[in-house]
């Protein structure tokens, strides 16, 4: 899991479905994202939420992390 550290008291959550949503995704594959790839969240009462920035940021080390693999694999 990405650490992040979110700011409980002035974070604007957003579930993982508003997420799921956005990017024409099952709910289900956005929870697989964070069981499997780090996506980082809050789960408070059963539901998971996340941040804007936290997502945005998920998503840039993810996509170095393709891009690195990616070299190796062409070099």
């Amino acid at each position: 899991k990405m650490d992040y550290n979110f700011d409980i008291m002035n974070d604007e959550f957003k579930t993982f479905g508003h997420y799921a949503k956005k990017f024409n995704v099952q709910t289900s594959t956005v929870t697989y994202w964070s069981d499997n790839y780090g996506l980082p969240y809050v789960m408070p009462g059963g539901v998971r939420y996340t941040t804007d920035k936290a997502f945005a940021k998920w998503m840039k080390i993810r996509s170095l992390i393709k891009s690195a693999n990616t070299n190796l694999v062409e070099n």
